[in-house]
């Protein structure tokens, strides 16, 4: 199976950048974001492929000194360049996972929400997604932000991107026997992006 278009690591100062912060406003979408799932404070939050902290650090701030925002992802190097960036008395709001595609080392149901922005398109099988599935709570919150249907100068191929529609039947699947996910959101986004909010059926419902 070809290996999926991934951002390249020699860019990921971008990640981070004014220029990237211009298209997308990290506050503005949390803001969306607790509009839909209720405030943030106080609670346990994975960013998965969290690159450089983009949406990382702001997701701190929300989550209070009674939270805890787990920064996850497979390339080490950006863990470092986030660590290095980390606001003075957020360090214990934050901590680094350094993962594999087929292993997040969390504890299972230890989050209450999950951030996959822009890598359900990375996603080759099931591995990453039951690992996640894993690590959330039944409840919690599961947002998908991606590359959406459109042609545009950056990105990943269309050919790789997942359409909005088809992100909820991969979550049906996968979660088969397990609960489900519920639809809950479609927040307002960029022409070229989308964003979903989902639930974590629990069993007995």
């Amino acid at each position: 199976m070809a290996r999926p278009h991934r951002f390249p690591m020699e860019k990921a100062a971008y990640l981070i950048s004014g220029e990237r912060r211009k298209k997308t406003d990290p506050e503005k979408f949390l803001d969306a974001l607790e509009g839909c799932v209720g405030p943030l404070s106080g609670k346990k939050v994975a960013d998965i492929g969290c690159g450089p902290g983009f949406f990382t650090i702001p997701l701190a701030r929300r989550v209070g000194s009674g939270g805890k925002v787990w920064a996850v992802d497979v390339e080490k190097g950006v863990l470092d360049m986030l660590l290095e960036h980390i606001p003075p008395g957020m360090e214990d709001r934050i901590e680094t996972v350094h993962s594999a595609v087929d292993r997040i080392p969390l504890p299972d149901g230890v989050t209450d929400g999950v951030l996959l922005i822009n890598i359900f398109h990375e996603i080759r099988g099931t591995a990453t997604l039951d690992e996640v599935d894993r690590i959330l709570s039944p409840g919690g919150f599961m947002v998908v932000r991606d590359w959406d249907m459109v042609e545009t100068p950056h990105g990943p191929p269309l050919s790789e991107r997942v359409p909005p529609d088809r992100v909820g039947e991969i979550l049906e699947e996968l979660s088969r026997g397990r609960g489900g996910y519920e639809k809950t959101a479609v927040l307002p986004d960029k022409r070229d992006h989308y964003t979903l909010v989902f639930r974590k059926q629990s069993l007995d419902l």
